[in-house]
């Protein structure tokens, strides 16, 4: 044996994937090493056997099946990537999903193929998870939504009522200190409002609802819309509101922007 030969044969032996090469009457001529790994069978016990020693028994007929159809045109081919039933046989009885790349060659213009079979059952559980782990994120973002909408629904008419209240309460308390604290718990509530304005924003975006707009916003507008908005608040919190002019023209959604901002400033 020459030395090229030499390493092909140890390259065959020890390849990742269980090697396995069938003459055109479906018997096995040759098993790499890794067979063992991935079946159980030493590679010498398979030698001169049928096939169908590594396809499970219920799969058989239909095995039998494909293997006429594809002798009949040979082709480079890979199976079992996304087919979920593609499964084989171990030595000890237990099935397994196996991922195969058929690759036909002859010799002497006799019909071998060559077949390189991958245990799959470790990938496929991980896609099952995370399929499943992706559709219970789904279900619970659904479920979110829905809460968002309902609660900022339901909430909302109450506080109203609270913020009318308040507003009419303010008209006939002459008391300045007294007005005072309505003036303040009016603030609190148009920025629960605004919260909750915000959520179901958020609620409608997640559900596609609402789709942004890009539009060119000057800061500058946007930060003196800010001013006049929230002025008085400030000015009520002994805070000192300053807002700095800017020159920067950005890409966004004007509405939810102002919307953002709000929050941030409530």
């Amino acid at each position: 044996m020459d030395e090229l030969s030499e390493i092909t044969q140890h390259l065959l032996r020890f390849a990742p994937d269980a090697l396995i090469v069938v003459d055109d009457q479906g018997r096995i001529r040759f098993a790499n090493d890794t067979v063992t790994q991935v079946f159980g069978h030493l590679p010498q016990a398979l030698i001169g056997r049928p096939l169908d020693v590594l396809i499970p028994e219920r799969l058989r007929h239909r095995h039998a099946e494909f293997t006429a159809a594809y002798l009949r045109h040979p082709s480079n081919r890979e199976m079992g990537a996304r087919i979920a039933d593609l499964f084989a046989l171990r030595a000890d009885g237990t099935e397994f999903a196996a991922g195969i790349r058929l690759a036909p060659f002859r010799i002497d213009d006799k019909l071998f193929v060559a077949a390189a079979i991958r245990d799959m059952s470790q990938q496929r559980a991980v896609n099952a998870a995370l399929i499943a782990a992706r559709e219970e994120a789904d279900r619970a973002n659904r479920a979110k939504s829905r809460f968002l909408a309902t609660a900022s629904h339901d909430l909302r008419q109450p506080i109203q009522t609270v913020l009318l209240l308040n507003a009419a309460m303010l008209k006939i308390v002459p008391q300045p200190e007294v007005r005072e604290l309505l003036a303040q718990q009016s603030e609190a509530i148009e920025s629960m409002t605004r919260l909750l304005n915000a959520l179901l924003d958020i609620s409608r975006l997640e559900s596609g609802a609402i789709q942004p707009v890009a539009a060119h916003v000057p800061l500058h507008e946007v930060f003196a819309k800010l001013r006049s908005e929230f002025e008085s608040v400030a000015r009520t919190r002994d805070i000192d509101l300053q807002v700095e002019d800017s020159p920067v023209v950005i890409s966004t959604d004007p509405t939810l922007f102002h919307q953002l901002l709000q929050n941030l400033l409530g």
